[in-house]
């Protein structure tokens, strides 16, 4: 069983690897892993709380040229992009 809602986890991984090939024009690759891990205790983060059990981690590497150091500052904006309008 996962909590989460499928189409949401679907729509992240779909925009953050088509995100990926884009912005790897000349070329890479993406991958994504499973994998099973085991929290023994409850696993806290600011005012998160992760409970103690059984969950599936998701990593998503790409392994293209790099994003270019005048756009590095700006990836966490939420409207900013390299594409071009259109």
């Amino acid at each position: 069983m996962v909590r989460a809602d499928k189409r949401q986890l679907e729509q992240v991984l779909m925009n953050l690897v088509v995100n990926a090939r884009d912005a790897m024009s000349e070329g890479g690759d993406v991958v994504i892993r499973t994998q099973s891990e085991t929290f023994e205790k409850a696993q806290e983060r600011d005012s998160a709380v992760i409970p103690a059990g059984d969950y599936v981690k998701i990593q998503v590497e790409d392994f293209g040229t790099g994003i270019s150091p005048e756009h590095r500052q700006k990836i966490f904006e939420p409207f900013f992009t390299t594409k071009r309008t259109g």
